[in-house]
């Protein structure tokens, strides 16, 4: 493959709903090559926040999540709105779901869920929060915070499987524990 190989040579979006994209992506691989045609889903960026309290508990949502059919176990997440910068839309989050008010947050970076078949980025960050505010607003949440040994649990129990999220608690684990934030 050289430098100008492979190139996109067309994009079409079609809009499916308010909050997803199908994009259409004409690609030649290499000189004279006939153009193929890939696929992906593409969204407003996304943002989840592995947050914890001054006790040692982390807050975790369940809720019923139509693409799989079932109850999910998650960490506070959402889309950021446009023109939002990811930290506030991770604050909002926090508050919208938990009720909780972030008194810190830390970016543990910005990375690609699914390069196979999603066009979108994911915001990951930590926050130490206290757990005060307004109740959940969104009856079809279900709250509970979990010490940080409890989630350990819950990964390897695969009651929390929620494959993004566990990159997020990973990252955390590599990049926050080192300063003593998890301990």
């Amino acid at each position: 493959m050289s430098d100008s190989f492979p190139r996109i040579t067309g994009v079409r979006t079609t809009r499916l709903s308010p909050w997803a994209s199908l994009v259409e992506k004409t690609v030649v691989f290499e000189d004279g090559a006939e153009p193929e045609v890939y696929h992906c889903l593409t969204q407003a960026d996304y943002v989840s926040v592995l947050a914890i309290d001054e006790h040692g508990c982390v807050p975790i949502v369940r809720q019923f999540r139509p693409a799989v059919g079932g109850f999910t176990w998650e960490l506070p997440a959402g889309t950021v709105d446009v023109g939002e910068a990811p930290e506030a839309s991770a604050r909002r989050e926090l508050m919208e779901e938990t009720g909780c008010r972030p008194i810190e947050v830390i970016s543990l970076g910005t990375f690609l869920p699914d390069t196979g078949r999603l066009q979108v980025e994911s915001h990951a960050f930590f926050a130490r929060v206290l757990r005060e505010g307004a109740p959940v607003p969104d009856p079809r949440l279900e709250v509970r915070w979990v010490p940080e040994p409890e989630l350990r649990r819950m990964i390897r129990d695969a009651e929390f499987r929620h494959q993004i999220h566990l990159a997020v608690y990973a990252t955390a684990l590599l990049l926050v524990a080192e300063g003593g934030f998890l301990a």
